[in-house]
């Protein structure tokens, strides 16, 4: 039997609860008998049924050289669905394949546990580091209680933020821009600086592919941003919240952008400038188990300086720029003693490249 084969099918399934499912996992789940898929099914949305549930509920009922695939180990509790072990056992099924186990310090190990308990073969750790990479928002979200922080760049082939080709809007492809949004659709917010906001005017939604738009976070001490910027216009349709001082929470300009429905978080000021980690402990209590930011080199020197980022996506565009604004060479040559790379690839003319801290 290739488990490998079929568990990265079931990882295919687990994608498809991207922007669905926070806080919750992503987990698929596949049935084999006789080299050929009889069942499956995914966790489709936060408080729906578990994948196992979906896939068994499609399932024909003849176990005979039934393997069921499932990439997170089966819970064992009652959450809002009921336990995926009494479901896998009364279906009949004698062997299960666990792409990773369940990160949660209170259940690892159990569902595997009760599986081998009431005699089902149990194969773990089958395509382990796709699985986990899959559910690294969530590894991070139960057994830290933090969010997951990836940082975002897009710089020249010189290293600059600002570029003074492709009419010096744009530092990379459309194909890069579409990958950008689908991070976003992948992610709980984005956060950014109001450098930024001033400079580019963005929405930070999703638009060039399917998926919802996550929260969006800016750094603003004196709470300066103005009310005709998109990203004001459009807070009652997207969660905005604007991270500022004590002093400025309590001015004009934030009762207008409160007026406008943005949130305004008053934060401590550390040497002229937000507190990061109160930031980023605010988020996490905010729910969001997965943060992007897209900023200027500010803010993200910033980041990478606090070691604020489990992971760095640098896309390297053709272009040139202007070298008044460059990036920090911690920022796009990642410490090598912090990160690791995990993959590159060209993309339309770019070159996307990820470094990641030890997901292990």
């Amino acid at each position: 039997m290739n488990h490998e084969h079929w568990m990265r099918h079931a990882c295919m399934l687990a994608r498809r609860g991207t922007g669905h499912v926070s806080p919750n996992p992503r987990v698929g789940a596949v049935i084999v008998r006789d080299q050929q898929i009889v069942a499956e099914g995914w966790h489709k949305m936060f408080g729906g049924p578990h994948a196992e549930a979906n896939a068994l509920a499609v399932f024909d009922g003849t176990i005979d050289g039934a393997t069921l695939y499932v990439t997170l180990e089966p819970c064992s509790h009652i959450g809002k669905q009921p336990a995926c072990t009494t479901a896998i056992l009364a279906s009949g099924i004698q062997t299960v394949v666990v792409g990773m186990y369940d990160p949660n310090p209170n259940v690892h190990g159990g569902g595997v546990d009760i599986l081998r308990h009431h005699g089902i073969t149990v194969i773990t750790d089958v395509c382990r580091e796709e699985c986990m990479w899959i559910n690294r928002f969530f590894k991070t979200w139960v057994a830290q209680q933090r969010s997951y922080v990836i940082g975002k760049i897009a710089t020249t082939a010189d290293g600059c933020a600002r570029a003074t080709t492709h009419d010096g809007r744009w530092i990379t492809s459309v194909a890069s821009r579409t990958r950008v949004h689908e991070l976003r659709a992948e992610v709980d917010c984005v956060l950014s600086g109001i450098g930024t906001v001033v400079a580019d005017d963005p929405l930070f939604t999703v638009r060039l592919v399917d998926g919802r738009s996550p929260a969006r976070a800016i750094l603003d001490t004196t709470c300066s941003i103005t009310t005709p910027t998109k990203i004001v216009q459009t807070a009652r349709e997207v969660s905005t919240y604007i991270f500022c001082s004590e002093h400025a929470s309590r001015s004009s300009r934030a009762a207008a952008l409160r007026a406008s429905g943005c949130f305004i978080v008053p934060t401590p000021v550390i040497d002229d400038r937000l507190d990061l980690h109160n930031v980023m402990t605010t988020l996490a209590n905010l729910g969001f188990t997965s943060v992007v930011v897209e900023s200027g080199p500010t803010v993200m020197e910033a980041m990478v300086q606090h070691a604020l980022l489990d992971e760095i996506e640098i896309h390297i565009g053709i272009g040139y720029g202007d070298p008044s604004r460059s990036w920090n060479t911690e920022c796009i040559c990642p410490d090598p003693h912090h990160y690791v790379q995990h993959h590159s690839a060209r993309c339309d003319g770019d070159t996307h490249t990820v470094f990641t801290r030890s997901l292990i």
